[in-house]
């Protein structure tokens, strides 16, 4: 799977020997040895891969390097952080004497399905039960229409009938596992477009559940003050319900995300689980979230941008307990002695990209066995991935619908092209509603000004840091990329930074809304045109999603 049967023995006997530094650690000289020397050599046999295998070695001098530097002295910290853990941890279950265990916890499965039922009889819930239940009946109702491919469709499902035929694929410039999908929906609907779009539709649909969990846990870690009585005097006021529901109604009739989840492409499966890492990072799941994360890379390799936003947000919220943890390891290692036990967070947010990359080494070749002429060498695939992302022209793929744009001009034009070939209907609008386009440039001046506020008062946890590093990272990388090497970039691109731009603006309508009850005209004018705006997205979904494609020529 990695090359020659040398490089496989040499590769894997090098992480048996780091594996068993770590776990057999007593703080030893000859267990820390061991460990460094085998993780120096790994990161040799990883330099070498890059050199000898990818491509255009030259114009990557100084990037390659730089990658291999920052592996192995994160690494080396986490290795050595890693021992102390186990070591302290052993030393404090002998003093205690009891075994110290704080990764399994007590789950009994009578109680998890009483506490679903419970928490799904609620008013707000059974709301986002019925959003979703419209949308997927929405979805069905015109899923085999048009019966022909739309968009991108032609690409991805002409790769997953390769899959299913034994060819080999042609577009190799993402990874298998949204294509494994659609080959899914033909194996067992067949070629039609039932089978082409069923799974997209249903992980649409997800995207839209997960998100609302995802909206409720930002509330419960929020530190801002957001349970004001004076504020949130009524149910539907409180921020845990008003909220989560607004965003999740927002999100819900998008049109942009509703045609994205309509169509066999594969940004709608990479968004889905990115929103399900997102959830598990927010509840503090490392593995789970590492685990979710994995499988949207394996979708669509630009979601490395909801992984860094994940670190860029750790970095930003736990920046002082990250310099204790520096200063706990280097105390520990001038004084040679164990001090008191002490949990780290480096070594917990380490289990994301540890399993992430254990992920994509071990799955993307399987997925993709003998499907392509790069799948024995995981080094040569994972480059020419990115090599062919950064150096893509645009031209020769696709039927041509998908025309380029500048990723800042959304923000002052909006766009709307029809992603249909024929004229008969329905039509299907790449396009973000009018009613979140219209209010883009003041989300994004306010979302800049809350979360720096929030940063300012130590508020790290608060709704806006988080959608900040969301959107910034999900979308504003796209900008950079754009103006550093004018790659062709297209609308949809703007899809996953849409539920960071809904819940945006259910925070703000919140915070409008502890303004205007203080006085009762403002309070009936902000109702009314909280009303208003509520009702105009249920018009621009209409309108431009097939349900209205009689109203649009």
């Amino acid at each position: 799977m990695y090359g020659e049967p040398l490089q496989v023995v040499f590769f894997v006997g090098l992480i048996g020997l780091i594996a068993a530094g770590l776990f057999l650690c007593r703080y030893t000289t000859k267990y820390i040895i061991l460990s460094i020397v085998c993780l120096f050599l790994l990161t040799i046999y990883l330099y070498y891969s890059f050199s000898v295998n990818f491509v255009d070695w030259d114009k990557t001098a100084v990037l390659i390097p730089l990658i291999i530097i920052i592996f192995f002295f994160s690494s080396l910290y986490m290795l050595i952080r890693c021992g102390i853990y186990l070591r302290a941890k052993k030393l404090m279950a002998a003093n205690n004497g009891q075994t110290v265990n704080f990764l399994v916890k007590d789950f009994s499965f009578k109680d998890g399905i009483h506490r679903f039922l419970k928490w799904s009889t609620r008013k707000e819930n059974m709301i986002i039960f019925a959003l979703v239940l419209i949308v997927f009946t929405v979805h069905l109702f015109y899923i085999n229409t048009p019966p022909y491919k739309i968009g991108d469709e032609p690409s991805y499902v002409g790769e997953a009938n390769r899959i299913l035929s034994g060819q080999p694929m042609w577009f190799l410039e993402h990874p298998p596992l949204g294509k494994l999908f659609i080959a899914g929906g033909i194996f067992l609907f067949g070629d039609n477009a039932v089978g082409w779009r069923i799974f997209p539709v249903l992980f649409g649909v997800a995207s839209i559940f997960i998100f609302y969990l995802l909206c409720t846990q930002l509330i419960k870690n929020s530190r801002e003050n957001l349970n004001n009585p004076e504020v949130a005097n009524t149910k539907w006021s409180k921020p845990a319900v008003f909220i989560p529901v607004m965003s999740t109604f927002l999100f819900a009739f998008e049109n942009l995300s509703f045609v994205m989840a309509h169509m066999a492409m594969l940004d709608v499966f990479y968004v889905t689980f990115m929103l399900l890492g997102f959830l598990f990072y927010l509840k503090q799941r490392f593995v789970l979230c590492g685990i979710a994360m994995g499988l949207s890379l394996l979708c669509k390799e630009t979601a490395v941008f909801g992984v860094i936003a994940i670190f860029l947000h750790w970095v930003i919220t736990r920046r002082k307990e990250i310099i204790e943890d520096i200063k706990y390891t280097w105390h520990t290692l001038n004084s040679r002695k164990i001090p008191e036990y002490k949990k780290s967070v480096i070594l917990n947010i380490s289990q994301v990209p540890l399993i992430i990359g254990a992920m994509w080494m071990l799955l993307l070749p399987p997925m993709e066995w003998a499907k392509t002429p790069l799948w024995g060498n995981i080094f040569t695939r994972t480059w020419y991935i990115v090599w062919k992302n950064l150096t893509y022209s645009g031209t020769g793929q696709g039927n041509g619908l998908l025309v380029p744009t500048h990723t800042w001009e959304l923000f002052f034009r909006q766009q709307l092209q029809n992603f249909n070939t024929k004229s008969s209907i329905p039509h299907y609008f790449n396009a973000i509603s009018f009613s979140i386009w219209i209010l883009l440039i003041p989300v994004t001046v306010y979302l800049a000004i809350q979360a720096y506020n929030d940063l300012k008062h130590h508020r790290n946890n608060s709704i806006a840091v988080f959608a900040f590093c969301w959107f910034v990272l999900i979308y504003g990388l796209f900008i950079i990329i754009d103006v550093l090497i004018n790659r062709p970039m297209y609308l949809f691109y703007f899809y996953p930074a849409v539920p960071a731009v809904c819940l945006t603006i259910a925070l703000g309508s919140w915070k409008l809304w502890g303004i205007a009850r203080r006085r009762r005209v403002t309070k009936v004018a902000f109702l009314t045109i909280l009303s208003l705006y509520l009702v105009g997205t249920l018009v621009c979904f209409f309108i431009m999603s097939p349900l209205g494609s009689n109203l649009i020529k």
